[in-house]
């Protein structure tokens, strides 16, 4: 379900962060179709948002680039 509202975002995100013993990192993985409009408006709502709940928002290029710092490295 596409969503774009920052609460919603935050409370999603933030059950991924529960607590279990097995649990090393959380990373989010959003996809979105850059070539549907609303889509594309969703999509980069949600990265404010992430942004504003301290998630670090990387493009798929930043992916496979020696830019790509994971949260606990330093920069």
């Amino acid at each position: 379900m596409p969503i774009a509202w920052k609460g919603t975002l935050a409370q999603y995100a933030g059950r991924l962060h529960r607590l279990n013993d097995a649990k090393r990192e959380v990373i989010i993985y959003d996809y979105a179709d850059m070539r549907v409009p609303v889509l594309a408006r969703m999509a980069a709502k949600r990265q404010v948002g992430y942004r504003a709940i301290g998630y670090q928002v990387l493009d798929a290029r930043d992916l496979f680039s020696d830019r790509a710092v994971m949260p606990n490295e330093p920069a």
